[in-house]
C-alpha cells in the first residue's frame, strides 16, 4: 500500500489555541483488508494524563479471492476400496466473502446452493451469505468433501469452484481420484454334462476391477493350468479378466461328476471371489440283454399265459432310461437299479396272435442315444391235455 500524509495546523477561534488536521491518503490493496488505522493526538499537556486521544478505523477493501487449493489427496495417490478421505478446498482472501462449491464430473454436489449463487450473480449484488458447508477461518474459507473409495469413484473428477461478485467467472481447481478395487464376482460358463473321453471347455469372467484381477482354476480341489488370461477395459471403468480351461475326460476315470472352481483375486490377494461349476459325467450303458422268463421250468407258453420279459443292462452314468415294446406296443415296466445294473421287467399276457412276436428293449443314455436288444416269444395255441 502507498500512502500520502498531509498535516495542516490552523489557529483556533479562541486565542492561544490551535487546530491540527491530519489527512492520510491511501491506495489500499488486498493486504490492507481488515487492517486498523489509528490517529493519535500528542500534546505536552497530555503527558501525565490517563486519557489518550485516539480515533481508529478498520478498512474493508473489496478484492477478489485467490485461486483455490485442494488438499487431502496428493497427485498420484491411490485410494483403496472402502478407504475414506476428506478433500478440503481452501481459498484465501476475498471481500466480500467468496463461496466455495464442490462439483463431481461437472455437476454440483449441492444443486440447491448452486442455483442460489447463480441468482445472486445475476442480481450483481454483493452479499456475505455463503453455503452452510463453507467454514470461514481467519483470512480464508474452506469446504470439506468426504469420499469413499469404490469402483464408481475410480476416475471421478472432483472440482472446487470459487464464486465471488468480483470475479468475472469462477476460479476452479480439481483432482481426479484413482481407486484400487477387487472383483465383486466371477461367472463360470460351460457344459453341465460331459461324456467320458470327451474334451470340454469352461470359461470364467470377472466383474470389473482395478488393477486387473488374476484367475486361477481348481479341478476336483486341485489347481490346474489354463490358457492365457484375456484382459479387456470395461466401458464403465476398470478391467475385466477372462480365462478358458480345457480338459480331456479320460474314459477310465470313475467319477459321476467333476467340480470346477474359478478363483479371482486382486493384486494384493485381499479380495478373493470364486464360483463353482459342476459337470455331470455320463457313460454309455452296456448293451441290453432281454429274455422271457417261463412260468415253470421247461414249460411251454400258451395263449392266455402271463409271462415276464426282463431287460438287463450293465453300467451307465447316470443310470439309463429303459423302454420295452411288444411289436409296436409299448409295455408298462418296473425298473430296478442294483449297483451298476439296470433291470426292467414287463408282465405280458400273450395271445395266439403273439406267436413269434418280437419283444424289444431300448436302453437310452442321457445323450439320447438308444441301444436295443430283441427276442422272440413262441406261443402255442394250447397246452397238451387241455
Amino acid at each position: 500500500m502507498s500512502a500520502n500524509h498531509i498535516e495542516i495546523v490552523q489557529k483556533a477561534k479562541n486565542p492561544r489555541k490551535w487546530n491540527v488536521r491530519s489527512r492520510l491518503q491511501l491506495r489500499p490493496n488486498s493486504d490492507d483488508d481488515r487492517q486498523q488505522y489509528s490517529c493519535r493526538g500528542l500534546h505536552p499537556a497530555l503527558k501525565d494524563s490517563p486519557t489518550t486521544l485516539v480515533a481508529s478505523v478498520i478498512l474493508s477493501v473489496l478484492h477478489p479471492p485467490d485461486p483455490p487449493l485442494i488438499t487431502g489427496y496428493p497427485k498420484g495417490d491411490i485410494l483403496q476400496e472402502g478407504e475414506q478421505r476428506s478433500l478440503t478446498c481452501r481459498v484465501t482472501g476475498g471481500n466480500p466473502r467468496p463461496w466455495v462449491l464442490w462439483y463431481r464430473h461437472g455437476r454440483p454436489l449441492d444443486p440447491a446452493v448452486a442455483v442460489t449463487l447463480q441468482s445472486l450473480r445475476a442480481d450483481a449484488t454483493v452479499s456475505t451469505k455463503a453455503p452452510v458447508s463453507n467454514v470461514r477461518e481467519e483470512g480464508s474459507v474452506s469446504s470439506v468433501q468426504q469420499v469413499v473409495g469404490s469402483r464408481h469413484e475410480d476416475g471421478a473428477v472432483y472440482e472446487c469452484r470459487v464464486t465471488s461478485p468480483l470475479l468475472p467467472r469462477p476460479l476452479s481447481t480439481n483432482v481426479t481420484l484413482s481407486v484400487h478395487y477387487g472383483p465383486a464376482w466371477v461367472e463360470v460358463t460351460g457344459p453341465t454334462v460331459a461324456a467320458a473321453g470327451q474334451q470340454f471347455a469352461v470359461t470364467c469372467r470377472t466383474s470389473p476391477s482395478n488393477p486387473p484381477a488374476t484367475i486361477t482354476w481348481r479341478l476336483q480341489g486341485n489347481r490346474v493350468t489354463s490358457g492365457a488370461q484375456l484382459i479387456k477395459e470395461d466401458e464403465g471403468g476398470g478391467w475385466v479378466t477372462s480365462s478358458e480351461m480345457t480338459y480331456h475326460l479320460a474314459r477310465s476315470r470313475k467319477v459321476s461328476e467333476l467340480t470346477v472352481e474359478c478363483i479371482a483375486q486382486d493384486e494384493k490377494g485381499d479380495n478373493i471371489v470364486s464360483q463353482t461349476h459342476v459337470i455331470s459325467i455320463i457313460k454309455r450303458p452296456g448293451w441290453p440283454v432281454v429274455e422271457v422268463e417261463e412260468t415253470e421250468e421247461g414249460a411251454e407258453i400258451a395263449a392266455g399265459d402271463t409271462v415276464n420279459a426282463v431287460c438287463v443292462s450293465e453300467g451307465g452314468i447316470p443310470p439309463p432310461d429303459v423302454l420295452m415294446y411288444k411289436g409296436d406296443e409299448k409295455l408298462p415296466i418296473t425298473v430296478v437299479y442294483e449297483g451298476a445294473v439296470t433291470r426292467a421287467r414287463a408282465e405280458v399276457k400273450v395271445t395266439a396272435a403273439d406267436n413269434g412276436a418280437k419283444v424289444r428293449c431300448d436302453v437310452i443314455n442321457p445323450r439320447r442315444r438308444s441301444q436295443s436288444a430283441l427276442t422272440k416269444v413262441l406261443v402255442l395255441n394250447s397246452r397238451p391235455g387241455r
